[in-house]
């Protein structure tokens, strides 16, 4: 509607106006409740028409390179449009490399059935301007001479020069680069009026001509490598327009021509679009059949790695397929998680042969000992890490970062901490076939990269502020190499950053850092033994409350000392919101309600807004639980407003479902619906799983409720995978009885 709009040169705010007015009218309820999202920022000129010109657009389609095959031939299949997902920052990369004049082109490698193929028809797509040929599996001169001519068949220049020049390349294949030369730097040089266009040359799948040196990269088989090497002579980005686009599982040497290539490594997709992808996956399968096999399709997900070809091998086409029994589809699930904790390959043929094309235990091998066990090394960090903490391993293990990327074990992400910094990690399939680490190597690990990661991470005083999740890493690589000081600056992001999941995990983590300062003589944290003690109230462990309640004694002690501790009034007021969350569990809702109210008193005078608005909300609970729903009700919509003013959006989402339940136990599920929808939502940008579970069981029951169905399964489907990840059992056993209803009613019964 928006795009509809623009293109008709209306004011670009009355189009945005017409925009938000269409989603509030929409019937879909997840669609509705969006509608005042859409915002509009405007310079001080103000607005107008985004859309001025007559010039006619171009007739190809959004989805002109999303094709079948990327070969003429159709020897080389790539993801369709709507599966292919998660490469948007390599598809940039390459484009930026294509279009420049440093590079004469692209080598895009990774792993196999990454997608590299899938990607470069992207690519080819993107590049509407050049004429695309692309060779594959035969790579010889006349081969490579036969896709150019067609390519440029519709350029009588090029044309007439190939055809004159064809019978030289096919005596001699040398000749290849005298044409290729004279060919891109005169009628394929640049675009023109005349139909002329530069030429973007794809060779696809070059480890088919690529053997193994064990002293470095692959290297081009001899009776290949002058005519390759032909080829990356004659394109000179200086000259031409016209570029090279090479796809390969390994980077190779070639008399350091390799060099006029711009690497591109594809890493895994990354848990986000694994999720997009199984939702596109979802939508081309009945709904009774999502609904009885939705735990198993975690299950898939989980075991696929982030491995596009495996997720749609193991996910779409066998968990989802139509002929596949659920019995073959439990065990080729269940097979492909014993291989990758180094079991055999598994029985299922298809499986077994998508897993013998990826030859993993092959790479191993031919990576070399020195090289596998740096990889092992790697394995010990949960999260990407800076490449120059891999460097300071491979002095303690051997081995080679370049040799490894090279050969699609260790794989390129942006590093958590400085986004502009490159991070690398274990290929996930590879990690599952080498040995584990002994607790001794884990141990001399740690102790050697631990300091280097810290110094990278930011420290003790990170800016900017450092990720929970980095916090995680640190701290448990602390503990391995018994490094308190270091411990205690990350342990409490650590305890918090486990809450979100299983209780008995962050109330462990929390009591080793505690007993780690304990032992080496140094003051423990208050908000550690607080935290701590939290994540033991939480579980149902009697021992671990035990534990909880003595970690909490231990901060009370603390704060009431003051100033000899280091404490605040500020710590104060935490350790009695704490204690006061402590009695709740117990019942005790008066004396809890007393102690919120201190807390909120010393949260307000300390001038911590956002501290003292979720003690409002635990007052605002107390109330709920004794049937109170006005009083709760005024509580949760003051807080939610002092939420949005401090745009904190993890508060904003608490408070919409804490107002969603007193609008479910009035019955009013008019107003239930979009305030659930609108936490379920923040708390999916959040990537948080407690809150997409917790609030995904209700919503998903009102949409059902309401005969929106596919809507109810969507929201399921993904509190099924949360509620999986954190450990909820009942919750998990809740959605598999809702899912299977969902497919029930589309099914009339």
């Amino acid at each position: 509607r928006l795009y509809r709009a623009l293109a008709d040169r209306a004011d670009v705010a009355v189009a945005v106006g017409d925009a938000r007015r269409a989603l509030l009218r929409s019937e879909d309820p997840l669609v509705r409740s969006d509608w005042h999202l859409a915002r509009l920022w405007l310079g001080p000129a103000g607005g107008g028409p985004l859309v001025a010109g007559s010039r006619k657009r171009s007739l190809v389609t959004a989805t002109r390179g999303t094709r079948t095959f990327l070969d003429r031939k159709q020897q080389v299949p790539v993801a369709a449009a709507a599966m292919f997902v998660g490469r948007r920052p390599e598809l940039q990369q390459a484009l930026r490399a294509l279009r420049s004049s440093q590079r004469a082109g692209v080598l895009v490698h990774g792993q196999g059935r990454l997608g590299k193929s899938s990607l470069a028809a992207r690519i080819a797509d993107r590049c509407q301007d050049m004429a695309v040929a692309v060779v594959f599996g035969d790579y010889g001169a006349p081969a490579i001479a036969d896709a150019v001519g067609a390519a440029v068949r519709a350029n009588p220049a090029a044309r007439q020069l190939i055809e004159s020049r064809l019978p030289a390349v096919r005596e001699r294949p040398e000749a290849i680069e005298g044409l290729l030369v004279d060919l891109v730097a005169g009628p394929c040089a640049q675009a023109g009026d005349d139909g002329r266009r530069p030429l973007l040359l794809v060779i696809d799948d070059l480890e088919q001509i690529l053997k193994a040196d064990l002293a470095g990269p692959h290297r081009v088989l001899p009776d290949h490598a002058p005519v390759l090497a032909a080829v990356l002579r004659a394109f000179d980005p200086t000259e031409t327009d016209s570029r090279l686009l090479v796809t390969s599982r390994f980077t190779f040497a070639l008399d350091e021509l390799e060099t006029r290539l711009e690497a591109v490594q594809l890493p895994p997709l990354s848990p986000v679009a694994q999720r997009k992808l199984q939702r596109r996956q979802q939508a081309l399968t009945p709904a009774e059949r999502q609904a009885e096999r939705a735990r198993l399709a975690a299950r898939a997900l989980a075991v696929s790695r982030g491995n596009p070809g495996l997720q749609d091998l193991i996910g779409l086409r066998l968990v989802y397929g139509e002929q596949v029994s659920l019995e073959r589809a439990e065990a080729a699930v269940a097979g492909m998680g014993a291989y990758l904790r180094q079991g055999d390959l598994p029985a299922d043929a298809e499986v077994r042969a998508f897993l013998e094309n990826l030859a993993l235990d092959a790479l191993l091998r031919e990576a070399g000992a020195a090289n596998v066990d740096l990889l092992r090394a790697v394995t010990l960090f949960t999260v990407p890490v800076p490449e120059s903490v891999i460097g300071v391993l491979t002095e303690q293990q051997g081995g080679s970062v370049s040799r490894l990327r090279g050969l699609g074990l260790l794989e390129p992400y942006r590093d958590l901490y400085d986004p502009a910094r490159p991070a690398l990690a274990a290929d996930p399939l590879a990690a599952g076939r080498v040995e584990p680490l002994s607790t001794r190597e884990q141990v001399a690990i740690a102790a050697a990269g631990l300091g280097p990661l810290f110094a990278a991470w930011g420290a003790a005083a990170p800016r900017p502020h450092r990720d929970q999740a980095l916090d995680l890493q640190l701290t448990r690589l602390a503990l391995l190499a018994d490094a308190p000081a270091i411990a205690a600056a990350c342990a409490v992001g650590a305890v918090t950053s486990l809450r979100g999941g299983p209780a008995a995990d962050a109330s462990r983590l929390g009591q080793d850092a505690v007993d780690l300062l304990d032992r080496h003589g140094l003051a423990v944290p208050v908000d550690l033994l607080r935290q701590s003690a939290g994540a033991a109230f939480t579980g149902d462990d009697g021992e671990a409350g035990e534990a909880g309640e003595a970690l909490l004694d231990r901060a009370a002690q603390q704060v009431q000392a003051g100033n000899e501790h280091g404490t605040s009034p500020l710590d104060q007021a935490r350790v009695i919101a704490e204690r006061a969350r402590r009695l709740i569990t117990r019942g005790e809702l008066e004396q809890a309600e007393e102690l919120f109210l201190r807390a909120h008193q010393l949260f307000t005078a300390g001038e911590s807004e956002l501290e003292a608005t979720a003690v409002m909300k635990s007052i605002a609970d107390i109330a709920y639980q004794r049937g109170h729903y006005d009083q709760a009700a005024e509580l949760q919509r003051s807080r939610l407003e002092v939420n949005k003013r401090l745009g904190d959006l993890d508060g904003i989402a608490a408070a919409g479902w804490a107002l969603a339940r007193i609008d479910l136990a009035r019955e009013d599920y008019a107003s239930a619906v979009p305030r659930l929808t609108e936490s379920f939502q923040i708390f999916g940008r959040l990537q948080r799983p407690d809150g997409i579970a917790i609030v995904g069981v209700p919503l998903g029951r009102l949409l059902l409720a309401g005969g929106h169905a596919d809507a109810a399964r969507r929201v399921l489907s993904d509190a099924l995978a949360a509620a999986t990840k954190i450990g909820w059992t009942e919750t998990v056993q809740q959605i598999d009885k809702l899912l299977k209803s969902a497919g029930a009613e589309d099914e009339g019964t």
